[in-house]
């Protein structure tokens, strides 16, 4: 079932009644959306991959907090895994601080996908967010370990991982080719990014992530803050 949010007055529950809606209304403007994709307890409430060919998905959506009164708290493996660029609409997305952790390949393949709030997510799978279009990223000190693939092959330029994660696993930013800045603190013990003419790593002094940047010959800034993006992005 996908519960699909069409104005403020007007919610269709079921996904029969969804592609008759869609044949009645051709042009209904669907970008106005608020798609909701309940997930609990190990069970996906919304297979919308099998629907994707029958209408677009808005380019803007928020995920539920809550469903018929239920916490949502994870997104499962593979659920926008673009399988058959379904997802390709997808460029943003906004996700509640219930949600705590993402699924193995989730959003993989999401081509567009650009913006996506994660500071309060503290599991990731391997490649949940492989081959989007993100460019900035800040995650949640709850995120023990940044794993495999978890970004690669993103146009990444900006990340900023906070205090209390400890691992960043091989290839989690693989072939993040335009990635100019991460700031990587103290208790980040395990470091694999890429060795880039362009990236600087900012890190407190005498950290492990300084130790890994002289003996990778990267550039580094001892510091213990980092530039807002935006201040990366006006250089």
């Amino acid at each position: 079932d996908l519960l699909l949010l069409l104005s403020d007055e007007y919610a269709i529950h079921g996904i029969d009644m969804l592609l008759n809606l869609a044949e009645e209304n051709p042009r209904y403007d669907y970008d106005r959306a608020l798609l909701f994709v309940p997930y609990i307890g190990g069970y996906t409430i919304s297979e919308v991959e099998k629907y994707g060919d029958k209408f677009k998905l808005p380019h803007k959506f928020n995920i539920s907090e809550s469903y018929y009164g239920i916490t949502v708290t994870s997104i499962p493996n593979e659920l926008f895994y673009d399988y058959g660029d379904y997802y390709d609409y997808i460029e943003a997305v906004h996700l509640p601080s219930t949600i705590k952790s993402i699924g193995k390949q989730a959003f993989m393949d999401c081509d567009n996908l650009k913006q996506i709030n994660l500071e309060n997510v503290s599991t990731l799978g391997e490649d949940c967010f492989r081959l989007t279009s993100l460019t900035h990223i800040e995650l949640s000190p709850e995120l023990k370990v940044i794993p495999n693939g978890a970004f690669e092959y993103t146009p990444l330029r900006y990340v900023k991982i906070n205090h209390g994660t400890e691992t960043i696993e091989s290839d989690a930013f693989g072939s993040c080719n335009q990635l100019e800045l991460i700031y990587i603190p103290n208790s980040v013990i395990n470091i694999s990014v890429p060795n880039s003419s362009r990236l600087i790593i900012y890190t407190p002094t005498d950290s492990p992530a300084e130790t890994y940047a002289k003996n990778h010959n990267i550039a580094f800034i001892n510091a213990t803050s980092v530039p807002d993006y935006y201040e990366v992005l006006r250089k």
